[in-house]
């Protein structure tokens, strides 16, 4: 399962048994286990409000290219500001709207809206 649908099946039900024997099954996933960490941990700001939603399918985003020319520039603060909302506009574009909306734009906002949290 990708991060995005594993994200999608935890939003499905509300118990705290179910949720943690899906996490447990996908806890071993690299992507899985960096998006939770950066999405959840305090220490991690991204210095970005307003993150738009994807209307339109692209090619698909690696979750590599993600992290690397998105996600680490902003938590450095190497681009602020327009130059910020230009970069993410642009790898919104790359990734599908599923993986987009249900992933990469949950971690920006620091919520992952499945009712999963630190504990």
């Amino acid at each position: 399962m990708k991060p995005h649908e594993i994200i999608r099946e935890l939003g499905t039900q509300r118990g705290r048994l179910f949720k943690e024997s899906v996490l447990s099954n996908f806890l071993h996933d690299k992507e899985f286990q960096q998006g939770l960490e950066m999405a959840l941990s305090a220490f991690t700001t991204f210095g970005i409000a307003k993150i738009p939603i994807s209307k339109q399918d692209g090619f698909g985003l690696p979750f590599d290219q993600f992290k690397e020319d998105l996600a680490e520039k902003l938590i450095s603060r190497k681009v602020t500001g327009n130059k910020a909302r230009e970069l993410i506009k642009e790898h919104m574009e790359y990734a599908t709207k599923d993986e987009w909306n249900d992933w990469y734009r949950r971690i920006l906002r620091k919520d992952l809206r499945c009712g999963v949290s630190v504990k």
